[in-house]
């Protein structure tokens, strides 16, 4: 979302006593959220590069915006930068900035300062779409619970999805849940088709390395029991 300026101002300023560097009122009806960007030089009135701790103090509507000053710690570029902490403008206050500089030589500075509204609250687009915040917003005002709700797009599937679904499920090794995978399970009926033994009573289920038990089931056997020979 494109920042909106409400006021800027420029000229060469003194900073070595504090100066008032910008004077706005941003609404005569409406509260606002204001933060004030400042640029220090301009290529030919530059500051003299000594950094140090340089102070800048916000008042709304006479009153002092806190900390103050707000002191931030200068390098040595000669063209530097800086934003205000954010501040909350009522109606009809009038908002003043102020600077000075630590360092005496900075007595014919170029300074451009900005006001912005920044917008509280008020978010137009997601991710540069527009209409994703419009489905954000249908999607709660149609009832959500996150208990209970469950989003349409994952409720149906296509058919197309379904069969990835399916055939993810069919050809999925089992060796990736035997693990974990609890002894009534359809891991268990796999395991038990292709890794198990019988010794007496005793039929073991293994895992897929062959050696690892998964579980043990007790069989009951019959000399008269005809055999399965085929199916077909």
């Amino acid at each position: 979302m494109p920042l909106v300026q409400l006021d800027s101002e420029n000229a060469d300023r003194n900073l070595t006593s504090q100066v008032t560097v910008l004077t706005h009122t941003p609404s005569v009806t409406e509260h606002r959220q204001c933060q004030a960007y400042i640029a220090f030089g301009d290529g030919s009135k530059d500051l003299d590069g000594s950094g140090g701790d340089f102070e800048i103090t916000v008042t709304v509507g006479g009153q002092t915006v806190q900390p103050s000053p707000q002191t931030i710690a200068f390098g040595t570029a000669a063209r530097a930068a800086v934003w205000t902490t954010p501040f909350p403008v009522p109606a009809n206050s009038e908002v003043v900035v102020k600077v000075k500089s630590p360092n005496a030589a900075d007595t014919d500075v170029d300074l451009t300062v900005r006001l912005f509204d920044i917008p509280v609250g008020d978010v137009q687009q997601l991710g540069g779409n527009s209409q994703s915040l419009a489905d954000l917003k249908d999607f709660a005002e149609s009832g959500y619970d996150p208990s209970t709700h469950q989003v349409e797009a994952c409720k149906a599937l296509s058919a197309a999805e379904r069969n990835t679904v399916a055939d993810a499920v069919l050809s999925r090794d089992v060796s990736y849940v035997e693990a974990a995978a609890p002894e009534h399970s359809l891991c268990t009926i796999i395991l038990a088709t292709l890794e198990s033994s019988i010794a007496g009573t005793t039929w073991t289920i293994k895992q897929t390395d062959g050696s690892t038990t998964h579980a043990t089931k007790t069989v009951t056997t019959s000399a008269n029991a005809s055999a399965i020979t085929g199916v077909s």
